[in-house]
């Protein structure tokens, strides 16, 4: 933790300068930026290759470094090698034991000799799937950006159209209160006037009298007049019909029940038969 928080070239520390920066350096030791030999390593530095430390463990900052810069010209495909998946593999599993050598710094010279001549043999296809990658980048940053800017101008009409219907709720609201103030400007008119009034009284009463009057000269009909028709017969009170002699017979009571009376039977037969000859003659 010492090491870590005190810089091996001016020998300053954070408890003594607590403004000290350390930045991490191409051999991935942290101290200030000075350029000149590591005073750990005796690598020579410059001063634009130091960069600021993003993780805490410098084994995972050197390890993200490497795999970042020696990992773009590791960027063969399946489809580089016909498919073959076990030559593949080969190639996975070669590219990972170089990436794990430098990272842990085991047989750096053979490592970076065989790291150049994959370069040199693999150049060509090397370019061209790094256009591709590009290309590929390119199209990714396109479509994010345009998902950004829909997202944006959904953001933007969803806000107006918040904005507007607040605006009609505001309208409504203030539409509201004129009535309301109408109201009550025609309620205190309407108290005003209250003491004119007019008496109805003696024209309901007048009006009443003349519609009894017209009531008693007439006799009352519920259906006004609109099933009164001439009858061109007359019902005599008994008739020498043997179908009904048993109307007269005192004790038969088999229609006598609810006030039945034999002339409503001659009247209804009578009725049908002359309304069965009135529409014969008035066809």
């Amino acid at each position: 933790m010492e090491v870590e928080e005190s810089c091996p070239v001016c020998q300053s520390d954070r408890y003594l300068n607590p403004d000290l920066k350390l930045l991490v350096s191409p051999c991935f030791h942290k101290m200030c930026e000075r350029p000149g030999p590591c005073p750990i390593c005796r690598t020579i530095l410059k001063r634009n290759q130091f960069q600021s430390q993003t993780f805490e463990d410098l084994l995972i900052e050197k390890e993200v470094l490497i795999r970042r810069r020696v990992g773009r010209f590791f960027n063969l495909t399946l489809q580089n090698f016909g498919n073959d998946l076990q030559k593949y593999n080969d190639y996975l599993e070669e590219s990972e034991t170089l990436l794990y050598n430098l990272i842990h710094d085991l047989d750096l010279k053979q490592t970076n000799e065989k790291i150049e001549k994959f370069k040199q043999e693999h150049r060509e296809t090397i370019a061209q799937n790094a256009t591709r990658q590009l290309t590929e980048d390119r199209a990714i940053q396109f479509r994010i950006e345009r998902e950004k800017k829909e997202k944006q101008l959904r953001k933007e009409a969803y806000i107006e159209q918040a904005i507007e219907q607040a605006k009609m709720k505001q309208h409504e609201k203030q539409e509201l209160i004129a009535k309301l103030v109408l109201l009550v400007i025609l309620s205190s008119k309407a108290l005003q006037y209250q003491d004119v009034q007019v008496d109805y009284s003696e024209l309901e009463k007048h009006e009443l009298e003349i519609e009894t009057e017209i009531l008693n000269q007439q006799d009352f009909d519920p259906m006004d007049g609109l099933y009164q028709q001439e009858i061109p017969y007359q019902v005599l009170s008994s008739y020498n019909d043997p179908g009904t002699l048993k109307f007269k017979d005192p004790e038969y009571n088999g229609y006598r029940a609810a006030g039945y009376l034999p002339k409503i039977t001659y009247e209804r037969s009578i009725q049908a038969a002359f309304t069965g000859l009135f529409k014969i003659k008035g066809h």
